[in-house]
């Protein structure tokens, strides 16, 4: 018993003095000159931790790890890309908080602890609702708003012992924990945008062709896969006109959610649309995808002599009538600025004359089709209209030597029968038939004229009126 006694004794002695040397317990009167050099390794640490600095947090480490070295890298450079997109996305939500009131050290060990909270976005709960995706743009917005309403808490309790005078870090394996979304691969991309579209279809067109429009609309289909996913893309919009330019008129980009089952694509001028191809293609990346449609102009309805035309097709219609002209092989529609449509129009005015055709827009040209509008404010009758033709081309050539010889007639345009008047005229040993058709509309007369050298040359000019 009194051996016990003494035991007892000895040991709380050597309890004491311990105590008052500081080499028991977590505590100590030195421990404010410890602390500062605890907080700052600590703090250095955490920081690099946040920053995947690995290169500035060795010199904290009691040790070398490869193991943490690779998760600060990520996988870049070594797996898929938006494999790697997804960690950074992740990691770049982390921050930390310092628990310094969990702060202890030894004294006798020279150890001292603390923890360290890491927050970062809940990624598991993230991928709950949330793993697909069409780019790692829309991945990377995605999860930067639900960082701001679901985080998950990493504590790490981490262990220094000095070294040299200076704290470092002895644990730091417990720092993977951190980085353990680097095996999180829930999230999927879609490969590409452009394999998932389908059927497309120019809406409210005739087999792509549009007619007098002021927008063109794309539709493409999604397939069932695409639908899964968010997707960005660019688009634009270009037309080729006569001349054979392509113009670009409209570049933009557009977001589609997930869910929706076509992508519309919708380009509209403020006024109608000039004619000619239009092209709209869609971008994803490196990859483009084109497709193409017409815009037409309808024939117009003009009112009758309001303007000349030299239309670019091969036909025009006589306004307010049932006749078109067309022409064929070597005839054309002879512009306004040529010497032959100049030297017409000095005679009769763009107010009178609707158009002309020839074989030669030139001086030389001695053949052509030509028509004039005339209103009948004085009501006369076609009979009328062709006897004045009649008696003014006689008077006016056999008035300068010339001979003139008229006869009148019924020509079949299309469906119906026209009154004309040849009058041929005659000076030594060349002649030059004038032809005058009479095509009687609503207020008015289309005079459609004839100047030829022969009687088959009349036939074919007269053949073009349909």
């Amino acid at each position: 018993m009194n051996h016990l006694k003494k035991f007892t004794c000895a040991m709380l002695c050597a309890v004491y003095a311990l105590g008052i040397t500081g080499l028991t317990g977590c505590q100590s009167a030195n421990m404010d000159d410890t602390k500062p050099q605890i907080l700052e390794s600590i703090s250095k640490v955490a920081d690099c931790v946040k920053d995947r600095d690995y290169s500035s947090l060795s010199a904290y480490l009691y040790e070398d790890n490869d193991n943490l070295r690779e998760k600060f890298d990520l996988g870049e450079g070594k797996d898929d890309e938006k494999t790697v997109a997804v960690r950074k996305a992740i990691a770049s939500t982390i921050r930390h908080n310092i628990k310094t009131e969990t702060l202890t050290y030894s004294f006798f060990n020279k150890v001292g602890t603390v923890s360290v909270d890491f927050m970062l976005v809940d990624y598991e709960k993230f991928a709950e609702n949330n793993i697909y995706y069409g780019s790692v743009e829309s991945m990377e917005k995605s999860l930067k708003d639900f960082d701001r309403k679901f985080i998950m808490v990493c504590t790490v309790p981490l262990r220094f012992v000095f070294n040299d005078d200076k704290a470092v870090l002895e644990n730091s394996e417990i720092l993977e924990q951190v980085y353990s979304f680097y095996d999180f691969d829930k999230i999927v991309f879609g490969d590409n945008l452009l394999e998932h579209l389908s059927d497309p279809t120019f809406v409210d067109s005739k087999d792509g062709v549009y007619t007098d429009p002021d927008s063109i609309t794309l539709e493409l289909k999604l397939d069932e896969k695409g639908q899964k996913f968010d997707w960005k893309y660019d688009y634009e919009v270009a037309h080729t006109g006569k001349d054979g330019a392509e113009e670009v008129l409209y570049t933009a980009s557009e977001e589609v959610g997930a869910g929706s089952e076509t992508i519309r694509i919708r380009y509209s001028s403020s006024k109608e649309m000039e004619k000619g191809s239009y092209r709209i293609s869609v971008f994803f990346g490196d990859k483009q995808s084109d497709y193409e449609c017409k815009v037409e102009h309808s024939p117009k309805d003009p009112q009758p002599g309001e303007y000349f035309r030299c239309p670019e097709g091969d036909s025009l219609q006589l306004a307010n009538s049932d006749i078109s002209v067309k022409v064929y092989g070597k005839y054309f529609f002879v512009a306004d600025n040529s010497s032959l449509g100049e030297d017409i129009l000095a005679t009769y005015g763009k107010s009178m004359l609707e158009f002309i055709v020839s074989d030669d827009d030139g001086d030389e040209s001695n053949e052509y089709l030509f028509s004039l509008y005339s209103s009948n404010y004085g009501n006369e009758s076609v009979k009328e209209v062709i006897d004045y033709f009649a008696k003014t081309r006689k008077e006016s050539y056999e008035g300068i030597g010339d001979k003139v010889k008229t006869k009148k007639g019924k020509v079949k345009i299309g469906k119906k029968e026209y009154q004309y008047c040849d009058a041929t005229i005659t000076r030594g040993k060349h002649s030059v038939i004038n032809r005058l058709i009479v095509v009687p509309v609503k207020n008015g007369f289309h005079l459609v004229m004839v100047i030829a050298r022969s009687e088959d040359s009349v036939k074919t000019y007269t053949s073009m009126l349909k």
